[in-house]
């Protein structure tokens, strides 16, 4: 939680409001000086541009609306402006500058905040959990990336997961290490932040919410690769598991679960990749691509029972599991296709097939169509719970969230324009029309936008409003090009599947291609579901 003891270099530490009253040290690593320490703690959190906004009303909606979406810390509810500002004075203009209802707001505090962040990580190479959770704030809700047409959120990420790993959460020193710096500083302080539980709770879901925002974002932008995923950070997840004194930290615990498997599902794409790459040609969908679909599918419905009562109606949580059930099925999906397009030549060469959809001829697999069903399915129920939200709970919706609403229509938006004579466009705009559920989310996003109080058409909402509005405008002008192409067509002459209705897709039976492994699968296996062994008790 913020209110907590924070170690310094020196062996002094912070101690959480309420528990003490004596002042902050400025030798510590949370407080340093200018934009670092005391200095920063002092400093009064509103700049000198008159932007004035009520920094408890930030808080307040901060806390209520947007932390339950990605719970990474706690906030006890009688926690002041004033405590904060003394103990953890970084992660609170982290809060000013994602809370603010103002476009002009979000840019003052959001550029304040980037300075402040540069000077203490890079001129004053300073590490914190402060920082770290401030860092973790900004970047899951300050959409940057809709502000700045060249959004830095890879690099605060980056910069987030350096913190994290700087600081030990990920992993413990080597047994072998070698550096001289430990036996010259005091490790008193480090000794003592050790030995209180809820410090350590602190830093073990920093360093756990560190992984699902790199996941996220790697995934979204693909610039960056994740954190990757080691065994303290498994001894983190089983501790907050079984943490029952935050109710929150059992939503969390869920939530990097299904992001763990968010990221084998990209991985199952990079080891193909690798296969294709060593091999001359496409090895096509191998068994073993669909065991490791199945088999995370099959892990991700255990999740959903295990959950407990206490969050098993949230709705982030059951968003968050239809888009991994999202993620698995178009994994699988596009594996297929990518192997029906057959393989392209290298570079300079001409492609090897023809502008149709796929060169494969008509065929499309029973895998294939079960898969695309699946994700027009999983999109149709991500976007129930969607419009179900309340306009409060949808304007606290981080970046993950986000991300995931993003997939769910440029995905739709390709399933319902996927030009195959085996392909029912039409079937699949009967089961969840692009157009409608554009609609629907500038809806939402305009609720949203009244909801924060928002007033002017450059705020936040509005403003992603108006791009989801442009988004709809140039599907359509696509979708009526490609109208005329569309094949209707309810089977080929030779048998082979041209269309599959929603109950044909579920009477398909989960069967596997015959094909062998291929090479490496053995170990991928054991990369895949090693992590799965130890059940999914949450």
């Amino acid at each position: 939680m913020v209110d907590t003891p924070t170690g310094g270099e020196d062996g002094d530490t912070t101690q959480p409001p309420g528990a003490d009253s004596s002042p902050t040290d400025s030798s510590s690593p949370y407080v340093a000086d200018t934009t670092s320490s005391g200095t920063l703690a002092r400093t009064s959190i509103i700049p000198g541009h008159g932007l004035v906004d009520d920094s408890e009303t930030c808080l307040i909606r901060f806390r209520d609306k947007m932390l339950p979406s990605f719970p990474f810390t706690y906030i006890a509810r009688d926690v002041t402006v004033q405590q904060l500002q003394q103990h953890r004075p970084f992660f609170l203009r982290a809060i000013i500058a994602v809370a603010s209802p103002s476009k002009q707001q979000k840019l003052a505090y959001g550029k304040e905040f980037k300075h402040i962040l540069a000077q203490m990580t890079l001129v004053q190479n300073l590490s914190s959990i402060d920082l770290l959770q401030g860092l973790l704030v900004f970047t899951a809700w300050s959409y940057d990336q809709v502000f700045h047409p060249s959004g830095t959120l890879s690099r605060l990420v980056s910069l987030a997961t350096s913190l994290a790993c700087e600081l030990r959460l990920d992993k413990p020193l080597p047994s072998d290490e070698h550096m001289m710096k430990p036996m010259i500083d005091d490790p008193r302080g480090q000794e003592y932040c050790s030995s209180e539980g809820w410090f350590v709770a602190e830093e073990q879901k920093a360093v756990l919410a560190c992984y699902a925002l790199s996941s996220t974002i790697s995934i979204y932008f693909a610039q960056i690769d994740a954190m990757k995923w080691k065994p303290r950070m498994d001894e983190s997840l089983r501790a907050i598991e079984a943490n029952t004194d935050c109710p929150a930290d059992a939503a969390l615990a869920c939530q990097i679960r299904l992001q763990l498997l968010a990221q084998k599902s990209v991985q199952i794409r990079e080891h193909r990749e690798w296969d294709s790459a060593r091999s001359a040609s496409d090895l096509g969908p191998a068994l073993s691509a669909n065991l490791y679909i199945r088999t995370l599918q099959g892990q991700l419905h255990q999740l959903g029972e295990s959950l407990p009562e206490t969050i098993r109606q949230r709705a982030t949580l059951i968003m968050h599991m239809h888009y991994i059930e999202l993620c698995l099925s178009e994994a699988a999906r596009t594996s297929y296709l990518h192997a029906a397009q057959g393989p392209r030549s290298s570079a300079g060469g001409s492609e090897n097939n023809d502008d149709t959809s796929t060169s494969g001829g008509n065929m499309l697999g029973f895998d294939f169509l079960d898969f695309s069903w699946r994700s027009v399915n999983a999109i149709k129920s991500w976007m129930g719970v969607f419009f179900s939200l309340p306009p409060a709970e949808c304007a606290g919706l981080s970046f993950m969230h986000m991300a995931q609403l993003a997939r769910c229509l440029v995905v739709l938006y390709r399933l319902s324009t996927f030009d195959h004579p085996a392909w029912d466009c039409v079937l699949v705009r009967n089961t969840m029309d692009l157009m409608s559920a554009l609609d629907g989310v500038t809806n939402r996003l305009e609720l949203a936008s009244r909801e924060v109080g928002e007033r002017s058409p450059d705020d936040l909402f509005m403003h992603v409003s108006g791009m989801v509005r442009k988004f709809r405008s140039n599907a359509a002008a696509k979708m009526a090009q490609k109208a005329t192409a569309i094949d209707e067509t309810g089977w080929m002459e030779s048998g082979e599947v041209a269309g599959a209705g929603v109950a044909e897709a579920a009477a398909i039976q989960n069967s596997t291609l015959l094909q062998p492994m291929g090479p490496g699968d053995d170990a991928f296996l054991e990369s895949i579901f090693g992590h799965f062994e130890a059940g999914w008790a949450v």
